[in-house]
């Protein structure tokens, strides 16, 4: 089986196996494949879609092994291959010892089980185009938002990429959907923050990326503020354990690099840059922490956010009161060995 990245030349190949948890982008590659054999007009005659539902022996077995319609090939297209029956599956491996050119098979699903026959048998087609979209992680998303408006011919400001970001699931289909109405709704060039605050209906003055700033800036008032303001808009509220969360990111990062300049004896931008945080927008919150936080400080805080993790999943305590006390404790407490954590930490050593 050939495995490699999206190609646009998908016509030397007759088997597709196009799978992964973005389904953004496994829908994508599977239309890319299907227009690339199939004439718009004859689409009704030489394509065939089956899923979990409707994908019987009988059903398949009534398409196999008829020839196209004015054309050289025809497409069986199949999603949720993983929760295809077996006896279907048997009857496509069938098919595949008959060497047939004129049908062009495209399988999707999320995570089929390669150990499966049927999957070790489609293995063995030299003729199979195989590849997976994993989720894409919050480095990867920036860059690919930032490609998505400049393919619609459109710039868009880095602070506006944040706050897309911040705003929405962290999804494909979904971060499309939303640069779709921006771009719709924002004809100037480029897009800026003021622009998608507006379209998307998001504060500019209270977001977590200003709350972050403030944080790593050790500004409790300004934290304080921004905090309470995210936990009681009526739109696009921020609940307080999705405030714990995206503080430990910084923090865990933060680690990252105080750790290597403390290894190493470099300064912070040098072992920033090494570690791939050299982006100047995105990683300048990262720079400033490593700065105003000793390493001694951030291993704390780290205990910090994880007690409030704790006290956010239980009812130990009320969840506002604990991610403003947490708050209060990374930036008036983070040099204070005697500040106590949950009993569940009492044993750990700063």
């Amino acid at each position: 089986m050939v495995k490699k990245q999206l190609s646009q030349d998908f016509s030397q190949y007759t088997y597709f196996l196009v799978y992964g948890e973005e389904d953004y982008l496994v829908n994508q590659t599977v239309q890319e494949i299907i227009a690339t054999f199939l004439d718009e007009e004859l689409r009704y005659f030489n394509f065939f879609q089956f899923n979990e539902e409707n994908c019987t022996k009988d059903a398949l077995g009534e398409v196999l092994y008829t020839m196209p319609v004015m054309a050289d090939k025809k497409v069986i297209y199949i999603s949720q291959i993983e929760k295809i029956k077996t006896e279907v599956l048997n009857l496509i491996s069938f098919y595949f010892t008959k060497n047939y050119e004129h049908t062009v098979f495209v399988f999707s699903g999320e995570k089929p089980d390669k150990r499966k026959g049927f999957f070790k048998d489609l293995d063995k087609q030299k003729k199979c185009y195989s590849v997976e979209y994993k989720l894409k992680n919050e480095r990867e998303l920036q860059p690919w938002i930032k490609n998505y408006v400049e393919q619609k011919g459109r710039r868009i400001a880095p602070d506006a990429v944040s706050l897309i970001l911040q705003s929405t699931t962290p999804s494909l289909q979904n971060l499309a959907s939303e640069i779709d109405k921006i771009l719709l709704y924002t004809p100037q060039n480029p897009i800026t923050l003021d622009h998608t605050a507006e379209v998307l209906g998001i504060s500019k003055e209270f977001n977590i990326f200003k709350l972050q700033n403030a944080v790593v800036s050790r500004d409790l008032t300004k934290a304080l503020l921004i905090c309470e303001n995210l936990m009681k808009m009526k739109e696009n509220r921020t609940e307080p354990i999705a405030i714990n969360l995206y503080l430990c990111r910084v923090f865990i990062s933060a680690l990252e690099v105080s750790s290597l300049m403390a290894k190493q004896g470099s300064r912070a931008e040098a072992a920033a840059e090494s570690l791939g945080y050299n982006n100047a927008w995105r990683d300048a919150d990262l720079l400033t922490c490593v700065k105003k936080y000793s390493l001694t400080e951030i291993i704390r805080i780290l205990r910090y956010l994880l007690e409030g993790d704790l006290k956010l999943k239980s009812s130990y305590q009320d969840k506002k009161t604990a991610i403003l006390l947490t708050l209060k404790k990374i930036i008036s407490h983070a040099g204070d060995s005697d500040c106590r954590y949950l009993e569940d930490f009492a044993n750990l050593r700063v």
